[in-house]
């Protein structure tokens, strides 16, 4: 039989105790901004990029309302939002999977894919 895992202590993997969950919202994805709403394809990698380089994991907002919270100790959760419904942030391919030119079909390209840090698990 294994060893029973150590337990983390959270102030080893500096855990978010509070419970405070960023909840981003994006509105459009243009190449050209002509709104303060909105954001350049370039410009929302980034911000992916450096989510994931400071140790965030998106979540849905289902697991957020539900309080299910499966992300590797130490990472802290993110919920991505697009509002208005805008073509610009979420097409469907004729398999109903998102197109990869939209933010919903790019994010799983900004990580490696793990059960627990998909970044595509954010677009359901």
């Amino acid at each position: 039989m294994p060893p029973a895992p150590v337990p983390v202590r959270p102030a080893d993997v500096h855990a978010n105790e509070l419970g405070t969950i960023p909840v981003l919202m994006y509105h459009r994805l243009v190449a050209v901004t002509t709104s303060v709403y909105d954001r350049t394809p370039d410009d929302f990698r980034a911000e992916l990029e450096r989510l994931a380089r400071e140790g965030y994991v998106p979540i849905t907002t289902a697991e957020l309302a539900a309080g299910r919270i499966d992300i590797p100790a130490g990472a802290h959760p993110v919920v991505l939002t697009f509002d208005d419904g805008d073509p610009t942030t979420l097409t469907l391919g004729p398999d109903g999977a998102p197109r990869p030119a939209r933010p919903c079909g790019s994010c799983s390209t900004s990580r490696p894919r793990t059960p627990a840090s998909d970044p595509s698990r954010a677009c359901t």
